[in-house]
């Protein structure tokens, strides 16, 4: 066998193994702030969000998220004004399997204080 064949099919092998953690997915939902902890890049917003049909696990498995508490974070360009407690929001986030935070607000924008959401009670 040629040097250039072994070559390509190392670079092949190497290219196909990448790591296992599972792609970065985005969604869309709306919600209520309900607590906030830390500040600057280690913000932490605890939001009540509606449900998410297309929600997708670690394994990719569609797994329809029910409306629940959830602590995220959020990237420096989302405005911080948005966040106080009692705020209703639309927002996207990132679930980042392999970072911290694994939820990551990527864009919000305020609704007004008299949006009906549809937020269920947690048990």
């Amino acid at each position: 066998m040629s040097r250039s064949f072994l070559t390509g099919v190392l670079l092949a092998a190497v290219l196909g193994c990448g790591t296992s953690d599972p792609p970065v997915r985005r969604y869309h939902t709306r919600g209520q702030v309900t607590a906030l902890s830390g500040a600057g890049a280690e913000l932490t917003i605890s939001i009540h969000h509606e449900r998410i049909e297309g929600f997708e696990d670690r394994d990719g498995q569609r797994s329809p998220m029910a409306s629940m508490v959830m602590a995220f974070g959020a990237a420096p360009d989302v405005p911080r004004d948005l966040w106080s407690q009692g705020a209703k929001v639309d927002f996207e986030f990132d679930v980042r399997w392999s970072k911290q935070p694994t939820l990551y607000i990527v864009k919000a924008r305020a609704l007004p204080a008299d949006q009906p959401l549809l937020l269920t009670k947690e048990h």
